[in-house]
Order: structure tokens, then C-alpha cells, then sequence
């Protein structure tokens, strides 16, 4: 909390030195102190995954990255990975699974859901994760059955998620409203 706060304070000097130096007006000043605490929480929203492994069901293992892929050969695939979320995090994840994701687990927590098991590899599925994820370390398996070709594991967040959508949503309005004043 207290980064965030000594952010926002750096973007508010930054507006005021801007104010002195190029005699820029009180909205134009909020604007842009509007649109980067909005950034600034786009950016502290981001998922950083380490520690990546899979063991396939014939018993090979190996350390992988996030985005995963590799060739598959019809196996079932459990990838335990970590990931660092900062105190504002994106709770609705897209995780789109090639071929088919069979199960989810979070922090402990397996996550029951009717969309499990989910097989259309070329769209993904949103999973809302609000009350496993906190904020720091979170432990996450995947399991995944590959049908033939390549396996593969892709997450980013959801295009509803209320944390980046609501980010979106002051700026587009920051601007809006900045439009409105200054040229009406």
C-alpha cells in the first residue's frame, strides 16, 4: 500500500512541476493525474508466473514456462506453476487449454466448476478465482489431456475482469469528461 501511495504521489509532483514549467491548466493537470494512477494500477495488475513444472501420466518431468507448449503424445499433463500477484490482481483468468483443461487447483483449493472439464482449445474459458487468490505467492496445478499434436497452457487475464476493466473505464472517462470541458 504504501508503494502505491508513494506513486501516486510521484505522478502528482510530476503534474505540479508540469503546471510550473508549462503553465498547463487545472484540467489538464487532473487528467493527467487520473491516467496515471489508472495506468499505474493496469500495471500493478499484471501476473508474473515462475517455478514452472509438468509431469506428464508416463512419469517425465520437466520445468516449463507460461505460456506452455510442447508435444504432447495423447498424455494427461498436471503443471504446477507459481504466481506473483501485487495487492491489486486480476481475480476473472482466461485459461485456454490445448486440448482439454481437466482440473484446477488454487493455493489448496480445487476449483469445481460446471465448465470442467473444458475441451474448445481455440477460445479459452474465464474462471472467476476471486476467493482462492490473494495477494503475493499463489500455488496453481492445472491439469490438462492432450488429444494427439502439441499440449499447451495460456493464461492471461479475462476481458471482464473487474480490475482492468475498471482501469479502462477511468481513463475513457478522464478523457470524456476532459473533452466535455474543454471544448464546450
Amino acid at each position: 500500500m504504501a508503494f502505491l501511495l508513494l506513486e501516486i504521489q510521484k505522478s502528482y509532483s510530476i503534474a505540479w512541476m508540469l503546471h510550473h514549467l508549462y503553465k498547463l491548466t487545472v484540467d489538464t493537470l487532473l487528467l493527467i493525474c487520473v491516467i496515471g494512477t489508472a495506468w499505474l494500477f493496469m500495471q500493478m495488475a499484471q501476473m508474473t508466473f515462475y517455478d514452472c513444472t509438468y509431469r506428464r501420466n508416463d512419469g517425465i518431468q520437466k520445468e516449463c514456462v507460461i505460456p506452455f507448449r510442447t508435444a504432447g503424445k495423447n498424455s494427461l499433463f498436471e503443471i504446477d506453476v507459481k504466481a506473483h500477484l501485487s495487492f491489486i490482481y486480476p481475480v476473472l483468468w482466461n485459461i485456454r487449454a490445448d486440448d482439454c483443461l481437466r482440473g484446477i487447483q488454487v493455493n489448496g483449493h480445487e476449483i469445481k466448476s460446471d465448465a470442467i472439464p473444458f475441451c474448445k482449445h481455440w477460445s479459452g474459458k474465464d474462471f472467476f478465482l476471486a476467493k482462492y487468490l490473494h495477494p503475493g505467492e499463489n500455488h496453481i496445478r492445472f491439469i490438462v489431456k492432450d488429444k494427439g499434436w502439441s499440449a499447451g497452457l495460456w493464461i492471461k487475464p479475462g476481458k471482464k475482469d473487474p480490475v482492468i476493466t475498471g482501469a479502462k473505464f477511468i481513463i475513457a472517462l478522464s478523457l470524456i469528461v476532459y473533452g466535455i470541458r474543454r471544448f464546450t
